[in-house]
């Protein structure tokens, strides 16, 4: 699973919109479709429900959605972590 799939598939759901979520990201509109498209084949199944005006996740969906979340933040912590230690703000002497 790519971890860049993960986050924009985070930010598709928190805007629900795949436009809006590309320019918060910086990206395109079909980076982000085609990011989230990747995430849906990693899975086997479709993430979120594409019918007109409507945004909605499939059951794996909300459930790579709740998932998705702790795991962005674990990376952030782990970030976070090493960055500490590596400005010798954390570790051991």
């Amino acid at each position: 699973m790519n971890v860049k799939a993960l986050q924009y598939f985070i930010e598709t759901v928190r805007q629900r919109s795949f436009t809006v979520a590309a320019q918060h990201m910086g990206v395109t509109q079909s980076t982000v479709s085609k990011m989230v498209r990747q995430l849906e084949d990693d899975f086997g199944d479709t993430l979120i429900i594409r019918e007109a005006k409507q945004f909605l996740l499939s059951d794996s969906g909300q459930v790579v959605w709740e998932r998705g979340l702790e795991v962005l933040a674990a990376i952030q912590r782990l970030v976070t972590d090493v960055r500490q230690t590596q400005a010798l703000q954390q570790g051991r002497l």
